[in-house]
């Protein structure tokens, strides 16, 4: 597979992320200050970020209003097509959480 390719792919899955956690904004004030990211990981439906912020994957999507293919388009679940599966999106989650601990205005509501 090409390096483009891959940096492609890697773009697509961290943007996915960064949807997820734009829309985790407007509905969740400060969610990122609830992640544990030593235990974050996606695949888990308790230690993914909808399981660490409402108790589990499935209760998640629910209080979302989330069907499992707009989940994937949040970054919530993985694409079959995805590179690396559930740990590059892990990785890509940890990124924005990061972002967020790093400079807090980027996860305020807009009407904060």
């Amino acid at each position: 597979m090409s390096q483009v390719r891959v940096r492609s792919m890697w773009s697509r899955t961290r943007g996915r992320a960064a949807a997820g956690a734009g829309l985790l904004d407007r509905i969740v004030p400060f969610w990122w200050r609830r992640i544990k990211l030593r235990s974050l990981n996606i695949s888990s439906p308790c230690n993914c970020v909808t399981g660490q912020l409402f108790g589990s994957y499935d209760k998640g999507l629910h209080r979302l209003q989330l069907s499992d293919e707009e989940a994937e388009h949040y970054g919530f679940n993985r694409l079959e097509e995805d590179m690396g599966g559930f740990p590059t999106l892990t990785l890509a989650w940890k990124e924005e959480v990061r972002r967020r601990r790093q400079d807090p205005r980027i996860g305020r509501r807009e009407d904060s």
